[in-house]
Order: C-alpha cells, then structure tokens, then sequence
C-alpha cells in the first residue's frame, strides 16, 4: 500500500466546565508507511543542527510541510484539507531568536472558543493578503 496521510481540519467541544467552547482539532490519519513517512521527516529534522552562517537560514531552519503540494508526500491532497505545517528546529543558542521571530510569549498562547480565535486569525489573515495582493499586483505593473 502507498505511504498515506490524511490531515483534516476540525473541532471538539470542550465541555469539561459550566459552558461548552468549540476548540480547534487537527486529525491526522495515515496508515503504517504514511506515518513512517513523516516519522523519518521529523527524525531527520531532529538529527540537524540550524546553520545561521547560510544565506537564507532562518534562526529554527524550518521546512516547510504542506498536504496540498504534490512532492509533500505522504499527504493524501484529495482528501486532505489545504494545511501548512512550517516545523523550526529549537535549540539552546537559537530558542530566545525563535521565540522572538514568531511572537510567541505566554500571552499569545490561544486559548479559549476557536470562534473568537478564528475570527480574529481571519482579520489578521485578511489584511496580510490584502498586503501581499497589493505587492503583487504593483510587481506586475498593474
């Protein structure tokens, strides 16, 4: 059977308290050569060390992982949602760097009902493509 792994977009609600929140779930589905696939990815990550003195690395040498591109196998691409995974490499010397390229501090964890999370990634979203448009359009000369 050829490597497969199905990745889906979803939600569970959480309803451990007094009100139920809807909260973002990944599903990811592979049978045992898809998941070998993407263990042997991961453990190849694992096993490298970031190189800041290349032209373009990036503080964590992330790769990039997307279920809809076809050499991005296992990933299923009829089936599976139209996902990205960017996976960085954290190590002693580069976390503080990493850290700071994302934005990620212990306030900017969500949390909480995917609705309000979604809504404002969406906002966020909306004016990053209306940059990007923009650019585009003026590299074209339009």
């Amino acid at each position: 059977m050829e490597p497969e792994v199905i990745v889906k977009l979803a939600f569970l609600i959480n309803a451990t308290g007094d009100v139920g929140y809807a909260v973002p779930e990944i599903h990811i589905l592979g049978n045992k050569a898809g998941l070998l696939q993407l263990a042997n990815a991961l453990r190849s990550m694992a096993e490298s060390v970031p190189r800041p003195d290349l032209a373009n690395c990036d503080p964590d040498d992330h790769r990039h992982f997307g279920t809809q591109a076809e050499w991005d196998k296992p990933f299923n691409n009829q089936l599976s949602d139209e996902l990205e995974f960017r996976l960085g490499i954290l190590t002693e010397e580069n976390r503080d760097l990493v850290l700071q390229k994302y934005r990620i501090t212990p306030a900017s964890r969500a949390t909480g009902s995917l609705v309000a999370r979604y809504r404002s990634q969406a906002d966020a979203a909306e004016k990053s493509e209306a940059r990007v448009t923009s650019a585009i359009q003026e590299s074209l000369g339009h």
